[in-house]
């Protein structure tokens, strides 16, 4: 008997909608539990390993959905280990997952044949110079939008903010925060 597991595409809108059920954001943990239960995945589907045997299928599919979802905008992480729902995730459709998936990976293809090319070249030219210049200019642009977003949150989205700082900072069960406490006894 054959033990099928879900792939990676068929993933996606239960990840995000799992991100979203989580209070828009949740570690790699809280996020697959999430998944495997909403999606129902059998004791014998998680047990499914790689070809390496180091990783378990289903976990390595899991992790590219998320990194599907961060490169269609639909999730970000702005701290390894932890993942958020972006605005476009929360008003994204069951039906517009496909269609973002396939423009993702068209651009991600097509990235990785202008890598090659560059590689094949080792001076940085104009153009490179000045996309490091605009990006940096839009760095400062992003940090002055951030500060008038916070300014502007109501309660309820600084409080899904804490809860996200406190997950990215390591604090991810109730009762797991030791903010105060010493290690010494």
């Amino acid at each position: 008997m054959t033990v099928t597991v879900p792939a990676y595409s068929d993933l996606l809108w239960p990840t995000l909608q799992a991100a979203i059920a989580l209070g828009g954001s949740a570690s790699i943990a809280e996020l697959d539990a999430a998944v495997i239960e909403r999606e129902q995945l059998t004791p014998e589907q998680q047990s499914v390993l790689l070809s390496s045997g180091r990783q378990a299928l289903v976990q390595n599919r899991l992790a590219w959905a998320r990194t599907y979802l961060k490169g269609m905008g639909l999730l970000t992480n702005s701290v390894r280990g932890v993942w958020a729902v972006t605005q476009e995730g929360q008003v994204a459709t069951k039906e517009s997952i496909e269609p973002l998936r396939a423009r993702f990976a068209a651009a991600r293809k097509k990235a990785s044949k202008q890598q090659a090319k560059q590689e094949s070249g080792s001076a940085k030219s104009d153009v490179e110079s000045e996309i490091e210049q605009v990006e940096a200019e839009a760095e400062n642009q992003r940090k002055d939008k951030l500060l008038d977003t916070l300014l502007a949150m109501s309660p309820k989205a600084f409080e899904k903010l804490a809860q996200r700082l406190l997950r990215e900072s390591g604090f991810s069960t109730p009762g797991a925060c030791s903010v105060g406490r010493s290690s010494k006894s």
